[in-house]
Parts: structure tokens; C-alpha cells; sequence
């Protein structure tokens, strides 16, 4: 691995993410809306499934996973020693370690795995090794979820190159791609925008004017390209996989 992300990652949370010394659990709860709508029918109907969230920064996604969504065989892996002592503040089972080393090493197979905003952080070479670990480690039927910048968005800028860190940027086609090539199947990609509902009014309506722009950018696609190749605008994207 390379020494900048060493040095980086130790204060990453504070230097970085502009965190806090104390985490606000009411402050984090209030993503359960987005959470929920976001990965809407993704979650294992079995809440003793096992569940890994690899870089799991400030344990936003395993609280959601266990005091909201009610599943206890959750596990977090994260390389930075300052998000770890976040997420240690208010959630069990964190560990201090490198996603790919802990793949490598890990005897557990998982019915999900989370990695959000992660792989926009790791060079070509770990990209596939990265996807090639999370399927070997998934148990037949299990999903792989990833939240990555959006390199068709006409403002991934501001995301990509907004962390000194990121190495890579994807299209959702691309990730797709990626995906497949490792054997993963049943690819759904949705965008990470305004969600219309159980959240706010304002939410709701920040929704609507969304989508409306997204019209707009797919008018202008067809009008460059003689048609609509891509419907995710949104900074970043989520996308999910099963291992068949």
C-alpha cells in the first residue's frame, strides 16, 4: 500500500470528513430515511444474516443496520485509526484493517456485503482484486452493494477530486461491467439523490426538480449522441450484485 494513504489515513476522519471527537448518534439517525429508501428491497429478509460494511468510516450504515433494521451479525472494517475510534463510540464489532487484507484473510462468508465509497479509493489493479475477494467471500445468493462517484455526472468533479485520496472514477456501465467479469449478476444500479418521501417536504420537492433536470440532461444526451445512454446524473451512484 502506498505510505500517502498511510500517513492520510490516520487522522482521515478529522482531516478529511471534518468529523468531530464525539459522534452524535442523533445526528446519524437522522439518515435512516435515505438509508431505507436507498436500499429499498437490497437487505436480507433473514436479520441473522451476516453482514460485513467494509470502510465503514463513522458506523452510519451499521447503526442503521442494527438499531434500525434489527440485524445483530454485523460486523466494520475500516484502515483509518480515526474513524474506527468513532465508530467504536456507539457500535461493537470494528475492526482496524485494510478491506482488501481483511478479504483476503477472512474466514466468514457473508449473505451481504456493504462498501460504500470505497473503490474510488483503490488503484486498477486492487479494483480487481477487491471485486474478485468480495464475491469469493459472499455465500451463494448473497449481494454486494457499493456507492461510488459517478463519472457521468456533469458535477462529479466536485466528489472526484474533492478527496486527496481517490484514485479512480466509474460509470455505471463500467462498474457494471467490472461486476460481471467476476461473475456477479442481477446488476441494479440506482442514483444517490433527494428521495421523495419519508424524509421532508423539502426533500420531496428537491426530488421533483431533480428529476426534471435529469430530463433535461438526457434531452442534451440525445441531441450529442442521437440517444439516452445513461440515466444516473446524480454525484454519486449505488449499485448492487448477486452471487448466483
Amino acid at each position: 500500500m502506498n505510505d500517502y494513504r498511510k500517513d492520510i489515513y490516520k487522522k482521515y476522519a478529522n482531516d478529511f470528513k471534518g468529523a468531530k471527537n464525539f459522534i452524535d448518534t442523533k445526528e446519524i439517525d437522522d439518515y435512516w430515511p435515505t438509508f431505507n429508501y436507498l436500499f429499498r428491497g437490497w437487505l436480507p429478509q433473514d436479520k441473522d444474516s451476516s453482514i460485513v460494511d467494509l470502510g465503514c468510516g463513522n458506523g452510519t450504515i451499521l447503526r442503521m443496520l442494527k438499531h434500525k433494521a434489527g440485524y445483530q451479525n454485523v460486523i466494520g472494517v475500516d484502515m483509518s485509526e480515526s474513524q474506527v475510534e468513532q465508530a467504536r463510540q456507539h457500535l461493537e464489532n470494528i475492526e482496524l484493517d485494510n478491506a482488501i487484507d481483511y478479504l483476503k484473510q477472512s474466514e466468514n462468508k457473508f449473505d451481504l456485503i456493504f462498501a460504500i465509497d470505497i473503490i474510488e479509493h483503490l488503484n486498477k489493479q486492487e479494483v480487481l482484486d477487491f471485486i474478485s475477494l468480495c464475491y469469493k467471500n459472499l455465500r451463494k445468493g448473497g449481494r454486494l452493494i457499493l456507492q461510488t462517484p459517478n463519472a457521468t455526472s456533469p458535477f462529479q468533479g466536485d466528489i472526484r477530486y474533492g478527496d486527496f485520496t481517490h484514485e479512480l472514477a466509474f460509470t455505471p456501465n463500467l462498474l457494471s461491467q467490472l461486476l460481471k467479469r467476476s461473475g456477479f449478476n442481477d446488476i441494479e444500479t440506482r442514483e444517490s439523490g433527494p428521495i421523495p418521501f419519508g424524509y421532508s417536504i423539502k426533500s420531496s420537492i428537491r426530488y421533483v426538480l431533480w428529476k426534471i433536470i435529469c430530463l433535461i440532461y438526457k434531452f442534451i444526451t440525445i441531441i450529442e449522441v442521437g440517444s439516452s445512454q445513461n440515466s444516473i446524473f446524480s454525484r454519486v451512484f449505488v449499485q448492487s450484485a448477486i452471487k448466483k
